[in-house]
């Protein structure tokens, strides 16, 4: 496994672009025809559906650099992470052989109830220690590390700074 001096320190991979593979706009897959895409890596952000990661990976090709974002590890939700989930990231990071594994530090699910949008982590000690111990769980099982990211937030809630 990458340790972070190896990531943050890894080769520089040029001007990326993100794209929902769920969501039709752009047409991610005219997106990737052709040798002269607009871009030199793509970010693939997936709900865990590993068969449409396998689909980028083919259509972008064995050497075309991939990013994987995943959603529902839900890093800092209070409850144990879904073994459903942990087995989408891995389907999805072995199919698209990315060099590590987005995900927010963020609510998307609250008693089972999915959001459809973000609710901003609580900016607590209980927080960020559920946060470290999930992701020294994660880095532990997955094939490569788990890259936390802060979510956009409007307000931020707790006594920590961001």
């Amino acid at each position: 496994m990458s340790s972070l001096r190896e990531i943050v320190e890894g080769p520089f991979i040029g001007l990326g672009l993100g794209i929902d593979v769920k969501g039709d706009t752009p047409d991610w897959r005219a997106l990737l025809e052709g040798p002269d895409r607009p871009f030199e890596f793509l970010e693939v952000f997936t709900r865990g559906d590993g068969g449409i990661a396998a689909e980028v990976r083919e259509l972008a090709g064995p050497d075309f650099p991939l990013i994987y974002h995943h959603e529902g590890l839900e890093l800092v939700y209070p409850a144990p992470m879904s073994e459903t989930a942990i087995d989408a990231a891995i389907v999805n990071l072995e199919n698209t052989r990315a060099f590590w594994c987005i995900e927010e530090l963020a609510y998307r699910e609250i008693d089972g109830r999915y959001l459809d949008f973000f609710m901003p982590a609580i900016l607590s000690e209980e927080s960020a220690q559920t946060a470290v111990e999930k992701l020294k769980e994660l880095n532990a099982r997955l094939p490569v590390p788990v890259t936390p990211e802060n979510p956009p937030y409007q307000l931020p809630v707790g006594p920590l700074h961001i």
